[in-house]
């Protein structure tokens, strides 16, 4: 069971007509069903949840592997029982990213419309991190998660232990 999972301020006694999540798919369809869907699936199936999906939206009739999400496409997702939503900052295999504050943004607007009560955020960064600054404040999200390994060097991890333990 994940982080998340255990520690999310979401009842677990809720039923079907109370929540629905929003998922956003970035990454190759193998890794959707056995790294990053898992845990939403898990937690829906407890909650008595409804999952719907974000889906990204091909730039080119040439290349159908390059893909952008549309805010505009999130939107209609969004409904007086959503409460989470699950957003990949990009795509580790096409190097797609999602303008996240501003998904964010309009996404807790459309919410607010909707009458939902408080939505949670949870932003995907493992891909993002090593590349990119990632402001979780400026972002407006409740959860980020990455990988340590990823962002950092075993040189520069030794050096904030040592520092962290003085």
């Amino acid at each position: 069971m994940s982080n998340l999972e255990m520690n999310s301020s979401l009842p677990m006694n809720m039923k079907v007509s109370d929540i629905d999540f929003l998922y956003s798919i970035i990454k190759n369809n193998s890794t959707i069903v056995l790294a990053n869907n898992g845990p939403w699936k898990r937690l829906a199936e407890r909650c008595n949840a409804v999952v719907k999906y974000w889906q990204p939206t091909p730039v080119s009739a040439e290349n159908p592997y390059s893909v952008t999400y549309k805010v505009e496409e999130l939107l209609p997702l969004v409904s007086s029982r959503t409460r989470l939503a699950a957003i990949s900052a990009c795509s580790n295999i096409l190097g797609s990213l999602v303008p996240v504050e501003e998904a964010v943004k309009a996404l807790r607007q459309r919410a607010k419309e909707e009458g939902a009560r408080k939505v949670e955020v949870s932003l995907d960064c493992v891909a993002y991190a090593p590349h990119r600054k990632m402001d979780v404040q400026k972002w407006d999200i409740d959860y980020c998660f990455f990988s340590l390994y990823k962002v950092s060097t075993s040189a520069t991890f030794s050096d904030f232990a040592c520092d962290a333990v003085l």
